[in-house]
């Protein structure tokens, strides 16, 4: 009602008032993982200072297609908050650029339905209501500026990625929008017979939100998709090569899609050298009481995302392991 959104507009809602949350998407969104929307919903609430969580941005998104420039991830970014196999981070919205700051976003994230009739209620009256496009343009200016940026400076997004938006629907008629070159039409999509590889994405880890369709793959016998998870305790000094030759399956016709370590209560620091040579390549799980080699693959097992897991021992150089 007009009242209701008058009187969301003079404050934001406190710590725990949004009991509703609303997730913005486009018919040209791809999801190919799995995320918990009830968890970034509570841990949504829980962070009073976030005004969002963006499920198309993830550590691997280094390019911003859109604006045509890198777009690393801000130098605030960390861990909030892990539930499943859905890992959340955190950062500060104007540490970042291009993708990493743009705060109001139809393509993929997560409100409060409080924060959206906020934000209508201040445009009540201007041309920013009549098209999408505008809406969200005009939101992203907004939230970079008075209250939303003194309330709302920051932002969640998930630890590996979950959706990428395909270059193919041409409905953006405001903006320019730079698309890939080839891209077909939505329509030309929908007719096709031949289904879209999802997996694809998974193992070729885009680093942009934006991404072009898949090559075809026709008379092409696919490589095997294997997840890796390495169990780790107090290997500082063997991780790197351990990780090193795992992530390097696709030499031998083996698409890696993902490398799971589970640091099982290291003293060494062993997950921040994960961390500092490999990146958002590898994912790192961290157990405080050591439980044993076991305990460990079973927590690991929970987050890897492919049927075909191999398993390594951060002792080895090589991955010479068994496989599941």
């Amino acid at each position: 009602s007009t009242s209701t959104s008058t009187s969301t507009s003079t404050s934001m809602a406190s710590k725990g008032a949004c009991e509703f949350y609303v997730v913005f998407l486009v018919d040209d969104a791809l999801f190919y993982r799995s995320v918990d929307l009830g968890f970034c919903a509570s841990t949504l609430e829980g962070c009073d200072a976030a005004l969002c969580a963006q499920l198309k941005l993830s550590p691997q998104i280094t390019w911003s297609q859109a604006a045509k420039a890198p777009c690393p991830p801000p130098s605030s970014l960390r861990f909030a908050a892990t539930s499943g196999s859905t890992t959340l981070l955190r950062w500060r919205l104007r540490d970042g650029s291009y993708d990493w700051d743009y705060g109001w976003d139809l393509c993929g994230s997560m409100y409060r339905v409080d924060d959206v009739r906020s934000m209508i209620a201040e445009m009540e009256g201007t041309r920013d209501l009549d098209h999408p496009n505008r809406f969200e343009a005009a939101g992203a200016r907004r939230v970079k500026e008075g209250r939303w940026r003194q309330e709302r400076p920051d932002a969640l997004c998930v630890a590996a990625p979950v959706l990428s938006v395909l270059a193919v629907n041409r409905v953006q008629d405001v903006f320019r929008a730079p698309l890939y070159d080839g891209a077909p039409s939505l329509a030309a999509l929908n007719a096709a017979t031949t289904p879209l590889d999802g997996a694809f994405y998974l193992r070729s880890r885009p680093t942009s939100v934006h991404v072009p369709l898949p090559p075809s793959r026709k008379g092409a016998a696919a490589s095997p998709a294997v997840a890796v998870l390495v169990p780790a305790k107090n290997a500082a000094k063997t991780i790197r090569r351990c990780l090193a030759s795992c992530l390097g399956g696709r030499q031998t016709g083996v698409d890696v899609v993902d490398v799971v370590v589970v640091d099982d209560g290291s003293t060494d620091g062993t997950a921040d050298v994960v961390r500092d040579h490999f990146g958002s390549r590898v994912r790192v799980l961290r157990i405080d009481d050591s439980g044993g080699v076991a305990r460990a693959l079973n927590v690991g097992l929970r987050h890897l995302e492919s049927s075909s897991s191999s398993f390594s021992s951060s002792s080895f150089s090589s991955s010479s392991s068994s496989s599941e």
